[in-house]
């Protein structure tokens, strides 16, 4: 998943919000936390008793990394 409903700002110092700081980052991580409620909120209405939800969501480690640095 790698999506946002709306964008909560820009960023100043790249395109990505993965290099987001400070005040910037928290607008992205507040919009996301939204976001991912209203996914699950909407998943859980779609799926019928008994089933099940699988999803593969990208993260980041410790460092700040996805596996994608290379790439941008």
């Amino acid at each position: 998943l790698h999506w946002l409903s709306k964008k909560p700002g820009e960023i100043s110092n790249h395109c990505s919000s993965l290099f987001a700081r400070g005040e910037e980052l928290e607008a992205f991580r507040r919009q996301s936390r939204l976001d991912w409620d209203a996914f699950l909120r909407h998943r859980s209405e779609e799926l019928i008793e008994g089933a099940l939800l699988l999803l593969l969501v990208p993260a980041v480690d410790e460092r700040g990394s996805n596996g994608f640095d290379l790439l941008r």
